[in-house]
């Protein structure tokens, strides 16, 4: 009876609220380090890809800003998903020359984050 109830609850959840993820790099780290399990929220992206089908849904779409984290298949292997950080807008101008990043005018550093660091900021 249990399971009658609660596998349905499950399947819907799973087919338009949410997917979950493994992440299989460090390209993320330190927010998302390799074998970290997530979870991403489909309400807003509008792609339900469990049951195949893919809906463009521009009245629950929320508009994504850089700092985001998003999930996407890369295009010529929709067998790959990839997990990244938007880091610019409609609008910004993005360069990407000798290994220098650069979002409209303004050099973007990175630097390299220690384990205890990354606790300490808060960050999990």
């Amino acid at each position: 009876m249990i399971a009658e109830i609660f596998l349905p609850i499950v399947f819907v959840a799973r087919v338009f609220l949410f997917d979950s993820y493994h992440a299989p790099s460090d390209s993320m780290s330190p927010t998302i380090k390799r074998g970290d399990a997530f979870f991403t929220s489909k309400v807003h992206s509008g792609h339900y890809g469990l049951v195949g089908v893919e809906v463009l849904n521009l009245a629950l779409g929320g508009s994504y800003k850089p700092g985001d984290i998003i999930v996407f298949q890369y295009p010529p292997d929709r067998n790959l998903t990839f997990v990244k950080r938007i880091i610019a807008s409609g609008g910004d101008t993005v360069e990407y020359s000798d290994h220098t990043l650069t979002i409209n005018g303004t050099t973007i550093t990175t630097e390299a984050v220690s384990e205890e660091s990354t606790h300490q900021a808060g960050v999990p």
